[in-house]
């Protein structure tokens, strides 16, 4: 994670965006594509919380079964690791979370039916008064999965 005493390396890429030679990119992309998994705990701090790095002791590792659910999103066939341990995460999301992800719809044609101008508009103001805004505003604030 970020706070990696004992090994330190940087997560990823240099300053002109090329895969930095002893980051952990670089490490992850020495794997068969497609059967890697990357779990990085990372430094995050915003206007709805921070959450700090794993040590060399990755703590988050024991919080919410997630070393079973990595080693089961590793052995996973029907889909890539990642995809495995995203959905086992669903898991842990608060009702209110999940209510406002089913609101806001699953597939992109349920979001693009609420877009209003132009297929070229790439950005559109949502009323703060909508329900949209509210599922959006609820996703955003509820707690990491």
């Amino acid at each position: 994670g970020a706070k990696e005493e004992k090994w330190p390396r940087p997560r990823g890429y240099s300053d002109n965006g090329r895969v930095a030679d002893i980051s952990l990119e670089a490490l992850i992309r020495t794997g068969s594509p497609g059967m890697c998994y990357l779990y990085y705990t990372a430094d995050v701090s915003s206007n709805w919380g921070s959450r700090k790095g794993d040590t060399h002791v990755p703590t988050s590792l024991l919080l919410h079964d997630c070393l079973p659910r990595l080693v089961d999103s590793l052995l996973a066939t029907s889909s890539s690791p990642a995809a495995a341990f995203q959905a086992s995460s669903r898991a842990f999301l608060s009702l209110e979370r999940v209510a406002a992800e089913n609101g806001l719809g699953w597939h992109p044609n349920t979001l693009r039916s609420r877009f209003v101008g132009t297929e070229d508009d790439t950005r559109v103001e949502v009323p703060p008064d909508s329900a949209e805004f509210r599922h959006v505003d609820c996703i955003f604030k509820a707690d990491p999965a």
